[in-house]
């Protein structure tokens, strides 16, 4: 029986009040007697709570009569007569205790977020508030899902195609770019309760506790039907499976295992009311049965956002940010090749630095040092300004980069050098972003001798004697791209060379001793021509501690 409103309760309990009190006042004569009749008998009497405390009573046997060691006589008067609970009170132990059935009024109440699985590792959320509108930007990705969506609810329109509904969809891409919010919202659209977790969730020290989290999981999906289970980083369950023999990968192999035999199981969602859906940074990792047709059918691609998603990212976390700044300018330059989460970051640190300048509305210029902090991590922590010898070496360096880039046709120009400390390093010289998936071999050379620039430099200007070891990054990065010139994109003196022998190991070091002698060589005579002049700006940029790349030019010849 199941009571409409909490009205039609409380009038029930009331009406049972007078019989709860008969019941008890009964139960107590009865007690009574068969107390009195233990007593007789000269056995002991354990007695129940009496004001929310237990008595303590020490028995001894003598003559196999039992008598009390210790108690006092307002106990021993006491104890003649228990003294029960009244019946309100027992009714609020009992309501307290689940005994009496719930109204439909409360169970209205609960939020789908309070239930969860048998074990407390699952809860059922409710992300109706959220929708494709949340997001911007990502057209072609929208309209695949919508299209799964418009599946779930007319399935009519496809079944006469012969088509079916994939059983589970893998969203994969750089981190931050809303493989999380997508999937809040696919369910949001569609209506469905969401189960979201991560494959982390399923890692335990406990032999067996990850195979028994995935049966805890799909169980409690199919008693939610319908619904629709989301994991998060679903590599770390889903790593393709080794023989190494170690117990942590053994362990590893029988959660993946039991998630197959689950994905297997549970049929689509026109069947079973299911919906599984998948997130990971690391697709090239993930177990090819995982991915096979059957189990996870679709794998939807998030990339780094292009210019129009950006604008559409721009719009939705410009909204009520004091911001000004020009649109176009923050779409195609300021957040080229940002995620959407780096997107939101850098509008926030800027507001926020603003805000600790008293300078709102936010310009250009706090977007731009914002930008910057995060590219080389300079900002909260800035040192006093370099003077002397130091600075001008600094100088010297930075301006080195800098003027055989700009006599570089394959490279790009810089957009400023600084001699600002921070506690990163003593100065740096800042160039676009490079966002170009083919790198061109006259590029990766013109890379290698803006590089090799700031050594040079110093060579040239304080002797070859007195270099520093200010350009150690430069010099590993250089030999890094030399190497991977050589052996990986086949641009050395061989198109390929074997790995095994000892000679093929010295034409590969000779081969990069090559790449990087050419560009030295080259790069050299770039600053040697220009060394007067370089000398000239860096005394520039030892006074303004910053030059932006029109300054740097107007002082070339």
């Amino acid at each position: 029986m199941v009571f409409e409103t909490s009205k039609m309760r409380t009038l029930l309990i009331l009406c049972m009040l007078p019989l709860i009190e008969m019941f008890l006042m009964n139960t107590n004569a009865n007690t009574n007697k068969y107390i009195d009749t233990l007593k007789k008998q000269g056995r002991p009497t354990y007695l129940n709570e009496l004001n929310g405390r237990r008595r303590q009573f020490k028995w001894k046997h003598d003559d196999r009569r039992i008598k009390k060691n210790s108690v006092d006589k307002e106990d021993d008067e006491s104890n003649q007569k228990p003294v029960f609970m009244n019946a309100t009170f027992v009714i609020n132990q009992i309501g307290s205790r689940g005994l009496f059935l719930r109204n439909n009024e409360d169970d209205e109440k609960r939020s789908k977020k309070e239930v969860s699985s048998s074990n407390g590792n699952f809860y059922l959320q409710d992300v109706k508030q959220y929708n494709f509108t949340s997001i911007g930007g990502y057209t072609n990705i929208k309209r695949e899902l919508l299209q799964m969506l418009d599946m779930i609810q007319y399935p009519g329109n496809y079944s006469k195609y012969n088509v079916r509904l994939p059983k589970g969809i893998l969203l994969y891409g750089p981190p931050g770019n809303g493989k999380t919010l997508l999937a809040r919202c696919f369910a949001g659209e569609s209506g469905l309760s969401i189960i979201a977790t991560s494959g982390s969730e399923f890692q335990e020290k406990y032999v067996g506790t990850g195979p028994a989290r995935i049966r805890e999981l799909f169980e409690f999906a199919r008693d939610n039907t319908p619904c629709m289970i989301f994991i998060d980083e679903i590599d770390a369950v889903a790593r393709k499976r080794g023989s190494d023999g170690e117990a942590a990968q053994a362990e590893r192999d029988s959660t993946l295992n039991q998630l197959l035999v689950e994905l297997d199981g549970f049929g689509s969602f026109l069947d079973k009311k299911i919906f599984v859906m998948a997130s990971t940074n690391r697709i090239d990792i993930i177990d090819p049965a995982l991915l096979r047709p059957g189990r996870i059918d679709k794998k939807i691609q998030v990339p780094i956002p292009d210019k129009d998603t950006r604008k559409e990212i721009l719009k939705i976390h410009l909204d009520k940010k004091p911001i000004e700044s020009d649109f176009e300018w923050m779409a195609d330059e300021l957040t080229e090749g940002m995620s959407g989460a780096e997107i939101e970051h850098i509008l926030n640190e800027a507001t926020l630095l603003a805000i600790r300048k008293n300078s709102i509305p936010v310009k250009s210029e706090d977007l731009e040092s914002v930008r910057e902090m995060n590219i080389v991590g300079a900002g909260a922590h800035q040192m006093p300004p370099m003077t002397g010898e130091l600075a001008l070496r600094v100088a010297v360096h930075e301006l080195g980069h800098a003027i055989v880039a700009i006599n570089s046709i394959n490279h790009d120009n810089p957009k400023k050098c600084t001699i600002m400390t921070t506690n990163k390093m003593l100065g740096y010289t800042l160039f676009p972003t490079q966002n170009s998936t083919l790198v061109t071999l006259n590029s990766l050379h013109d890379r290698i001798k803006v590089l090799l620039g700031g050594r040079i430099a110093e060579e040239l200007i304080f002797g070859s004697e007195s270099i520093s070891t200010g350009a150690a990054d430069d010099l590993q990065k250089c030999q890094q791209l030399a190497h991977d010139m050589t052996l990986l994109y086949g641009m050395g003196t061989q198109l390929i060379y074997p790995r095994l022998s000892d000679n093929s190991k010295r034409e590969i070091d000779d081969a990069v001793f090559t790449i990087i002698r050419k560009n030295y060589v080259e790069a050299k005579a770039i600053l040697r021509e220009n060394q007067d002049v370089l000398v000239q700006i860096a005394v520039e940029l030892v006074k303004k501690q910053t030059l932006t790349f029109k300054e740097i030019v107007e002082l070339l010849p």
